[in-house]
């Protein structure tokens, strides 16, 4: 958020934790609350979404909600925002049967893919002093844009160019 505020953007920050990025993000806004912040219509979001069954975020699962919240947080996203909804998955994440017919039915306009494969360990990790490096998983960005029809381009967005 601090990158796309230094070109002049204007852009907000939510989480559900404070994660001491100070006046940039307010913190404990829920998402999948409907009177929260996270309901406003906006521009665009981009977003690391959470990703785990409702169980893993030991959370109950709210009514009429998808049953994994990444799903749930991207459908949530595309009826908030106008333009465009931008969601850093595991790259995986696209394959898996129901969803993947489910995604044929959305405005998939590109994914960019990250390479090398990126750390991304939890904050409690980083927080209790663990080690940073060697990922073992592949991420993507996964952009759609409310009007597109086609089919998705592949990129990717390498850290040493």
């Amino acid at each position: 958020m601090r990158a796309a505020l230094a070109h002049g953007l204007t852009a907000r920050g939510f989480d559900l934790r404070d994660r001491g990025a100070g006046d940039i993000v307010t913190p404990f806004v829920d998402f999948f609350a409907k009177d929260e912040g996270g309901g406003d219509r906006v521009d665009n979001i981009v977003s690391n979404p959470p990703y785990a069954t409702w169980t893993q975020l030991r959370r109950s699962r709210p009514e009429g909600a998808m049953a994994r919240s990444e799903d749930e947080f991207l459908r949530l996203a595309l009826q908030r925002a106008r333009g465009k909804v931008a969601v850093l998955l595991p790259t995986g994440w696209i394959s898996a049967g129901d969803r993947s017919l489910w995604i044929e039915s959305l405005p998939f306009y590109r994914e960019y893919r990250l390479a090398p494969r990126p750390s991304m360990p939890s904050g409690a990790h980083i927080a209790a002093g663990g080690k940073v490096g060697g990922g073992k998983t592949d991420f993507s960005w996964f952009v759609f844009l409310h009007g597109f029809q086609g089919l998705p381009t592949i990129h990717w967005l390498r850290r040493d160019e």
